[in-house]
């Protein structure tokens, strides 16, 4: 479980995701080069994947569970599952398809176990 381990916890707050992602190297590159580079290893990479995503799966989440705190922590957990998978993670080459599927598969799975 992911809140076991605070240390590698991405922050969300305690509020849903605000702001306008800050421009980027990664601007108007396409998606298959940027997970590449986050592949690689790029941390900036990362870093632009959240700041441009974050917001959008949570609202996007928020319309499957209806319940703003789970959908937070499920968010968190995609993109620390989304981290820890730079090296033998698939070939994506879509991000925000691949994104909002693994939140979509997620949301479910919370919503039949309740």
């Amino acid at each position: 479980n992911s809140a076991d381990q605070p240390e590698k916890r991405i922050q969300l707050g305690h509020h849903p995701p605000q702001g306008v992602p800050a421009r980027s190297s990664f601007d108007g590159m396409p998606d298959a080069e940027i997970w590449k580079a986050f592949q690689s290893g790029n941390e900036a990479a990362f870093s632009y994947i959240y700041r441009h995503y974050v917001k959008g799966l949570y609202n996007f989440g928020c319309q499957i569970l209806h319940d703003p705190e789970t959908v937070m922590d499920l968010v968190h957990d995609v993109f620390v599952r989304f981290r820890g998978r730079k090296i033998e993670g698939p070939e994506v080459v879509f991000i925000k398809s691949y994104l909002y599927k693994v939140l979509y598969h997620d949301a479910i799975r919370i919503s039949i176990a309740r």
